[in-house]
């Protein structure tokens, strides 16, 4: 069971309701993992978001056709451009729609996106907090406040993604 599915059973047995709706406009983008959690998953954070009274709409590519963040193109190769590249698609996606926010569902994606973003005009709504502050939730410490420190620890950390690691391991030859 996801927070989403627990959080809509409740509200439809009664149990919670709506007691902040949220008033704004986001585009869903969707993390790149989405599609393997398959569709009944797609259907079921598109209620939980709209559960909040906030407005969404959907990018060209969207579902098992979601654009990417760019993290997975990171990690892969070390190479920041082919991230850019990814968020750059994404965000003229997002600005053709006439939203000037996006709904993220995941955390490598508010961390990959809060730094270029601006830069498109776009802010960042992170879906799980928007959702529990919708329920009557106060959220003390909003991911997006976390994110200059997180990122001043990556940063410190840096050289580590780029210092080749040949660990030897017993039985294994080189």
């Amino acid at each position: 069971v996801n927070l989403y599915q627990w959080l809509l059973e409740r509200l439809d047995r009664g149990e919670i309701s709506v007691r902040n709706p949220q008033s704004y406009k986001a585009v869903i983008s969707e993390p790149c993992y989405v599609s393997e959690l398959g569709k009944e998953f797609y259907e079921l954070m598109r209620r939980a978001y709209r559960v909040t009274g906030a407005e969404f709409v959907e990018l060209e590519n969207n579902r098992d056709r979601s654009l990417s963040c760019g993290m997975a193109s990171f990690v892969r190769d070390n190479r920041i451009r082919d991230m850019l590249k990814c968020q750059r698609m994404k965000y003229q996606q997002a600005r053709d729609t006439g939203a000037r926010e996006l709904a993220l569902n995941c955390y490598g994606c508010v961390l990959t996106m809060a730094a270029t973003s601006r830069f498109y005009g776009l802010k960042l709504r992170f879906m799980p907090q928007e959702i529990l502050k919708a329920f009557g939730d106060q959220v003390n410490t909003p991911l997006n406040s976390r994110v200059p420190l997180i990122m001043k620890v990556l940063l410190k950390r840096a050289p580590l993604l780029f210092k080749k690691i040949d660990p030897e391991l017993p039985g294994i030859p080189a």
